[in-house]
């Protein structure tokens, strides 16, 4: 962000800027706020009562939520070897990874103990190196994968059914492919940020959604196609910023004869739904759009901020209070993190469950407290310093078996040791991290070219697309999948040769295949079968989701100077309240 957008946010939110800094990484310049020392203070641990101070931070916040999404992989799955059984899994490492890897299962169960690959602190060595080498050391889960059933490719999911290629999905998902961040979604195809849907494709943030096929942005809608920004609308097609609307095409009113009789049109000719993919691209270009989009919310800086209160710099958020550069529901008291229903953290990453607080420098701590800089640690463990894949642990350092006292005493001069060697305050570095950069989530957040990944020293992973040794297949036109078209027998042949070959993606040239839950899907909705591979499928739906920063911009409407999320040479920026005149009354 800009100098004089800090400025702004510091005169809006009456939160004076203490201090400047520049950014070693980026170069840029960043301000540390009163709010900023305020958390700080705060968040700093007292360990056998003394207090150690966390300076302020040196690298930007865009440079710190890289760190932090380089340690997160979320839907790259790799065929891979258990280190402990011998037999193939699929895993979040490639099968050439320097890292122990074991299925979940054994991961969970008795069959290892985290504590025996305990060793001493030296204090002849940062603790980042020594650190390093205990993460290469202590067996890793191939997969997060919680009471599921027939999700042997999914990632980050609980309570889940019949889910292929899915990542980060609860509250009882059940057949879903190609999905990401996904609550409550039901027989649905390359979704993306979405809560309460079914039978919806290619829809990206967009909530209580059914029948929805490449929608955007929208709330309460059912059959809905190629639209974005619509609230409790049904049957509209090629529309955005419509309220409570019925039966439009490209935001012009029909008779609900005159509607079904055109998109009857449409679908007979599948060449005319590529057209209106082309159109709805060109609509996200072109709307007019929400500076930002909060709800609720009291001295709230960011933007999809929900029911919230002291919230700065949050982009995603629901029932935050008191927290600066985060994403997540249900935070308190928390600074530079992402994570669920905790309190009291900071600089961690995929923090979560109630119970879950005083974490520092931290990743994947589940239902845990006082935790600092430790890595998947969870079911209740506690006042641990450099630990991994600890479960049901206290008082443990480098997965060692300390008492309370002997605790206390060494952790305090780890810290003073850190302290000297510039560690303290900081994250794990991006080199530190068992996820190559292009395997990450700071490659969607921050992409950068191979080239620009081996300038900086980013680890990286070349994936193998070696093609298959059989011919690839063309799919039919859709309504040679449905029985209401061509014969039952006919479309069951159709199903099955589609389902047993390879098919090739247009793009890329990448191979890759069509699953059932696809096909029953497109067919269902009279979608045309995708043509490009998952991972691109992917890309493009992350590129329709908003930016995740602030900028200076001028109202289309009001021409006063507001705060967006979308660059200054996008046009047809307006203020939320504005927007919300003119869609909403």
């Amino acid at each position: 962000m800009q100098k004089d957008t800090y400025q702004l946010i510091s005169e809006l939110m009456n939160d004076p800027i203490l201090e400047r800094r520049t950014c070693p990484i980026s170069k840029t310049e960043f301000p540390i706020y009163q709010s900023d020392h305020n958390l700080l203070q705060k968040l700093s641990p007292t360990i056998a009562n003394k207090q150690y101070i966390l300076p302020y931070p040196t690298k930007s916040p865009e440079e710190r939520a890289r760190q932090r999404y380089t340690w997160r992989n979320i839907h790259k799955f790799f065929k891979s070897t258990c280190a402990l059984s011998g037999k193939d899994i699929i895993s979040l490492y490639p099968r050439d990874s320097s890292y122990t890897v074991y299925h979940q299962d054994i991961r969970f169960s008795d069959q290892r103990n985290p504590l025996d690959y305990a060793r001493e602190i030296s204090f002849s060595k940062p603790f980042f190196i020594q650190f390093d080498a205990l993460l290469k050391a202590v067996p890793r889960m191939a997969l997060v994968n919680t009471n599921s059933t027939n999700c042997h490719y999914a990632n980050y999911i609980k309570d889940g059914k019949n889910c292929y290629m899915t990542s980060v999905t609860y509250y009882d998902c059940e057949n879903l492919a190609y999905c990401v961040w996904i609550m409550d979604g039901k027989d649905s195809v390359d979704c993306l940020q979405c809560r309460h849907i079914q039978y919806c494709i290619q829809c990206t943030d967009s909530n209580h959604i059914f029948r929805c096929a490449y929608l955007h942005e929208s709330n309460n809608c059912t059959d809905v196609y190629f639209s974005t920004n619509l609230n409790n609308c049904d049957h509209c097609f090629l529309c955005t910023n419509l309220s409570n609307k019925s039966y439009h095409i490209q935001n012009q009113s029909y008779t609900k004869e005159q509607y079904h009789e055109k998109i009857q049109q449409i679908k007979s000719d599948p060449h005319r739904y590529q057209n209106c993919i082309k159109s709805f691209e060109q609509i996200l270009q072109d709307r007019t759009v929400k500076a930002t989009s909060n709800k609720n919310c009291q001295k709230c800086i960011g933007n999809q901020i929900n029911n919230s209160e002291n919230a700065r710099f949050v982009f995603g958020a629901d029932n935050i209070q008191d927290g600066a550069y985060i994403v997540g529901e249900n935070l308190k008291d928390c600074m530079d993190m992402t994570g669920w229903t905790v309190e009291l953290w900071y600089l961690s990453t995929n923090i979560w469950l109630d119970g879950s607080s005083h974490i520092i420098g931290s990743v994947s701590i589940l239902n845990s407290h006082h935790m600092y800089y430790c890595d998947n640690c969870y079911d209740n463990c506690s006042y641990c310093f450099g630990c991994i894949g600890l479960r049901n642990k206290s008082y443990c350092i480098f997965n060692k078996q300390y008492t309370k006292q002997e605790r206390e005493t060494l952790v305090d001069k780890i810290i003073n040791h850190m302290i000297t060697t510039g560690e303290w305050w900081e994250f794990f570095p991006i080199s530190m991290s068992p996820f190559a950069y292009n395997n990450s989530r700071a490659q969607q957040r921050f992409p950068s070219t191979k080239k620009e990944a081996e300038t900086k020293w980013y680890p990286r992973y070349d994936h193998d697309h070696s093609p298959y040794p059989w011919p690839w297949y063309i799919p039919k036109s859709i309504n040679q999948y449905d029985t209401s078209v061509v014969w039952e027998t006919q479309a069951d042949k159709n199903k099955q040769e589609l389902l047993g070959n390879i098919v090739k993606c247009k793009k890329s040239q990448r191979w890759m295949r069509i699953i059932s839950i696809e096909l029953d899907i497109y067919t269902k909705l009279w979608i045309p079968l995708p043509e490009i591979h998952p991972d691109l499928r992917y890309e493009n739906r992350y590129a329709r989701l908003a930016p995740k920063t602030l900028n200076l911009h001028t109202c289309a409407q009001s021409h006063k100077t507001i705060l967006s999320v979308y660059p200054p040479t996008k046009s047809n920026v307006i203020s939320e309240e504005i927007y919300n005149q003119k869609i909403y009354g």
